[in-house]
Formats: C-alpha cells, structure tokens, sequence
C-alpha cells in the first residue's frame, strides 16, 4: 500500500499545480506571536506589508461601495463569511483549502464546520509534531511539513483520504479553463475557490479603506481564497490602475489585522494560477484506497478500463476518482467479489465539467465484503505514478508509490492485467511505473 516516508524536513515532489512555499512568508507577511521571544525562530516573519501609497485619511464622498451596483456577488454579504485565519509559516495551501471546504459546507448545507488547517498538512504529509513554542529547544525548522508547502496534487490527496475533523473530500473541481462568468457561478453556488497567485509585500496598495493589488506577474507563491467578486470596482484603485474595472474579493491567512479586515481587492488583470474549489462531507466513516496520490495517466487506445479489487466489509456510500480532463464521461459499476466476474451491483455514467478529483454517491448504500469497482474512462485514466521525492533547504521527503499484487488492475484487448506485474510498462508502451489506479471506496 503506499505511504508517506517522512524524514527531517522538506517538500513534496514537484507540483503538477501551483506550490507555496516557506519563501511566501517571506515575501509578504506572517502575524509575530504576541511575545517576540516565545518564538524567536519564527524565521518566516516579516512585517505587515506597506503599501507604496495611501490616500488621505479622509474619503471622498464618491468612494466606491462594492456590490452597489448589482454586478456582483459577496459570500460575505450572503451571510456565509469563514472566519479570517493566521497561518504560520509555509501553510497557506492548507488554510486556503480549509476556507474553500468550510464555505462549501456553509453555503450548500447551512453546516458550520471549523477545520484546522493543521489537519490538512498532517494528512498531506503524514503524522508529524505540532507547533509547540513552548517546547524546549523548539526550532520551526524542525518541522519540515509546516515550511515546505502543497500544491492542489498534494492537498487533493491529503483530504481524499479523510482528516482527522472527520471531513472527507468529495469533489476538487479545477476551473483553470472555465470563463470568468462560469468561475463566478461556480461561487455564488458551490462556494470559495483558491487561487496562487505572486505575493510581494510592494505590490499590495491601500486606498479609502480598500487593499488592492494588480500585477501581472505569471508567478505563483502563495495561495488565498477567493469568496467575491465585483465587476465595477473601479480600475483607478489599483496601482498601477487597471485598464478594466473589476475585482475578486479574496480572503487572506495574514490574520484580520492584515489588509481589510483580513481581505483584498484582486485585480481581473492580476494573473493567478490553478483555481481548485474543494468541497467535503462529514458523512463518511473511513475511505478504502490503495493510491497516496495521483501524479500520471495511461492510455489503452480509446476507452481506458481500470478496476481495484477490495477487502473491507461494511456500507459503501460512494466512489471516487480523478478526471484528467475537462468535460470527461465515465462509467462505474460495482461487482460482488474479484473483478467483473461476480454479480454486478450498480452501474452508472457521470459526465464532469471539470477535471480534478470527484465522488459519485451511491443512490441506496450497498452492503459489501470483498468488491470490486470499475471505472470506464473515455481516454486517459488517472493512476498513482512512480515514487518521488525532493529537497526543501537541507531537508528532505519521499513519497513511496508502490503497488502489490491482487489491488488494481487495467482491461487490456478484454484480459485484466495486474498493474504491479512486471512487464507492466512494455504492456501499456509507457516510460514508467504506473503503480495503483486511482479509485476510491466511500464508506458511510
């Protein structure tokens, strides 16, 4: 089965997506505890971000007021405002996607779920130490999974697996090539998205009230949380002064103290990276998978058919996969026993807009012991990839992929073939090890 081998520190292997490092706090801002000396190794600390103009203390009696003209939409003004956190260190990624799960569950469910961020990195990276500044002989440094950052690839797999609030993600949509109108939507009815986008404290600008920024740096170090936008907010209060009006309203993890309250305006111009919008469920026990993440794709020609075969008597609520691409169909069905050769169960077809990771709920729960989920993809179907590992500083982490015989399977000319056999590679005329397919058993 694979795992997480931690060693003293370090990242992850590299991003498919955007990554955050230590390096963003650095770059902008991290609140200092409220003793200096409780954590003098807060090594990531600068201070509060100047902006290169403010505007006299008094507003004019024109001052925008956002969402006044109707061309906008706020979760805030909706009454499903998060609260505002304070990370430390390198862990944006981590209070990003708990902001993006919590508005989710608020906006959709009415559900008021308070997730700790520190539970994302611990499933992400494996069990590990909290912060204790108290701790003898504390160093942040001694913390590696704390400095070294995630991208949506790593946070994604974090969360499919469950975390320790018992939340378990269910859907991770990618909306990189969706509209901005279709982005907008996507808000207004699923809830905050984030974003990666360049953090330097220069760039930020404060006017009547308002933290605004606008480059147009193709960069992305630090990740935030989009919960708003405005069409009309007015190009002239960013600097340099945009040539369209319109903003995103985006939550920070600098603390309430930082920007507006804990909030900035996001030029349309402002480029930013990989907007993943996660949603969860407190309604699942235990997730059944053989898979730590998923990093490649294989191809039979055409259709793609993978299988994993599992042990684990109890009720399955749901399944869950990847889709590499955007508008993808596929199949899934359920069998009795080893592969396609018991009876079959359930069988259905969902098309997703987007690519990213999605559950499929079971319309009546099914009793089961020993099982097997298909998976019929239309092209490209998403598996584990090889191992990995990579250097943060003088600190180092592995990911360990491995797969082990009699746990998933791929359809090739209508034989299934293990996907731990040896001449796996040559079969598929792939340049790697694929390792385990990508599925998951929701148990309720």
């Amino acid at each position: 089965m694979s795992r997480i081998i931690r060693s003293s520190a370090a990242a992850m292997a590299a991003c498919l997506l955007a990554s955050c490092s230590a390096a963003t706090v650095e770059s902008a801002y991290s609140e200092v505890l409220e003793t200096e000396t409780s954590i003098e190794a807060t090594t990531e600390t600068t201070a509060e971000p100047t902006a290169q103009t403010t505007a006299e203390e008094t507003w004019p009696e024109d001052r925008y007021e956002p969402f006044a003209s109707g061309h906008g939409f706020s979760l805030i003004e909706e009454g499903c405002a998060t609260a505002v956190t304070d990370q430390q260190y390198g862990t944006c990624w981590a209070h990003s996607a708990a902001t993006s799960i919590e508005s989710n569950l608020l906006l959709t469910r009415g559900e008021t779920i308070t997730i700790d961020p520190l539970d994302i990195v611990d499933a992400t990276y494996g069990s590990v130490a909290r912060l204790d500044p108290d701790r003898e002989g504390f160093h942040p440094r001694q913390y590696s999974a704390y400095n070294v950052g995630a991208g949506p690839i790593q946070t994604i797999a974090g969360l499919a697996n469950g975390i320790e609030c018992g939340i378990v993600l269910t859907d991770a949509s990618d909306y990189s090539e969706l509209s901005r109108e279709q982005i907008q939507e996507a808000l207004r009815t699923s809830g905050a998205f984030t974003v990666g986008y360049l953090d330097r404290s220069t760039d930020y600008y404060e006017i009547y009230g308002f933290t605004t920024l606008n480059n147009h740096e193709d960069i992305g170090d630090h990740s935030v949380t989009v919960v708003g936008w405005d069409d009309d907010f007015p190009g002239e209060y960013f600097d340099p002064p945009a040539q369209e009006d319109g903003a995103w309203l985006v939550q920070n993890s600098f603390s309430e103290r930082w920007g507006d309250g804990g909030y900035f305006w996001l030029s349309y111009e402002t480029g930013f990276e990989e907007p993943v919008a996660y949603e969860g469920s407190t309604g699942y026990s235990h997730v059944c998978s053989y898979d730590g993440s998923c990093t490649n794709t294989i191809t039979t020609g055409g259709q793609t058919v993978l299988a994993n075969v599992f042990e684990q008597e109890g009720i399955l609520g749901a399944i869950g996969t990847y889709t590499p691409d955007y508008n993808q169909q596929i199949t899934m069905e359920i069998y009795d026993g080893v592969l396609d050769d018991g009876e079959l169960l359930y069988s259905a077809s969902e098309e997703f807009t987007c690519r990213g990771y999605h559950t499929v709920e079971l319309p009546e729960p099914l009793q089961v012991d020993t099982f097997t989920i298909v998976v019929r993809y239309e092209s490209e179907a998403p598996v584990e990839g090889e191992s990995t590992e990579a250097f943060y500083d003088d600190s180092y982490i592995a990911y360990i992929a491995s797969s082990e015989p009699g746990q998933s399977y791929v359809l090739i000319d209508n034989e299934w073939i293990d996907l731990s056999d040896p001449d796996i590679s040559g079969l598929l005329d792939i340049e790697f090890v694929p390792n385990n397919a990508c599925i998951k058993a929701l148990f309720i």
